[in-house]
């Protein structure tokens, strides 16, 4: 896994000297009329040089990926680019749909929670596709090919095509892929942050929780290795915190003979290697 650092000053919300002063610590940093950024390796010495300047001028090191004030705008986060080797290790995947293939539901569904998808959001019949959040659709002959594999808890709920020109796509249905499995609860070690807000999730009330990785992104689930052992093996997954609305669906997570599946099927899929804590 490489790892990469990148912190954005706006050029707007900062004065002069600030930039400067960033400039001169390092002059490599991307400067135009708008921002100031610097792109450079986890654990990079210039890291904490450059947290010193904005320090220097009144900002405060923000305690979530993104900060704003009346003294100043910055941005800071790393960026986790994941390896063939980080999958082949992992024990279980979190995985998604890639943003370039998706239908449009704004996370409706019917009262008996079956995802309404509109017929003209429909401009490409993709064997995969996800609903602009964590679900993930298929078609009848992707659900099909699932299917043989005999995955464990893997389960699908039909969607339901409605608005002008539905009916066009009568011989089109597509499937939700879902688990009849909820998982344990996520390691202790995880910070959760509400989706509507970015403020730091307290108890057990809401919904649409982010997970907050201590500002690296894409951020990892977490699982004590004792907790999954209560519902090991197992091929599909849900987590059970609610990271959407009520009406869901929660990310999957899934085994690496799933993912390997969806890799030589070539199923336009981002993934992210689950983190599991020996204790």
């Amino acid at each position: 896994m490489k790892t990469t650092c990148s912190i954005l000053v706006f050029n707007d919300r900062v004065s002069k000297e600030c930039i400067d002063d960033l400039i001169k610590v390092y002059p490599q940093g991307r400067e135009n009329k708008y921002q100031y950024e610097l792109t450079v390796p986890e654990g990079h010495p210039i890291i904490p040089k450059v947290i010193k300047v904005l320090q220097k001028h009144g900002l405060k090191v923000p305690p979530n990926k993104f900060f704003s004030s009346k003294k100043g705008h910055i941005s800071i986060g790393y960026h986790r680019e994941f390896e063939v080797a980080d999958f082949a290790a992992a024990q279980y995947i979190e995985i998604r749909v890639s943003s370039t293939h998706y239908y449009i539901t704004e996370n409706h569904r019917t009262s008996k929670g079956n995802i309404i998808i509109q017929a003209d959001s429909i401009r490409k019949r993709h064997p995969v596709a996800g609903d602009m959040g964590s679900g993930i659709l298929v078609s009848a002959a992707a659900r099909e090919g699932l299917l043989k594999q005999d995955f464990s808890n893997l389960q699908f709920r039909p969607c339901v095509i409605q608005g002008e020109g539905a009916k066009d796509f009568e011989d089109f249905p597509i499937w939700e892929v879902t688990s009849d499995l909820i998982l344990p609860k996520l390691s202790p070690k995880c910070k959760f942050y509400y989706g509507e807000n970015g403020l730091p999730a307290t108890g057990k009330s809401g919904n649409n929780l982010g997970l907050d990785d201590d500002l690296h992104w894409p951020a990892q689930l977490r699982y004590r290795a004792k907790d999954l052992k209560k519902v090991e093996p197992f091929d599909v997954a849900h987590p059970s915190e609610p990271f959407q609305f009520e009406e869901g669906p929660n990310p999957l997570v899934v085994s690496p003979r799933f993912y390997q599946f969806c890799v030589k099927k070539k199923y336009p899929l981002y993934a992210i290697p689950v983190r599991i804590d020996a204790d």
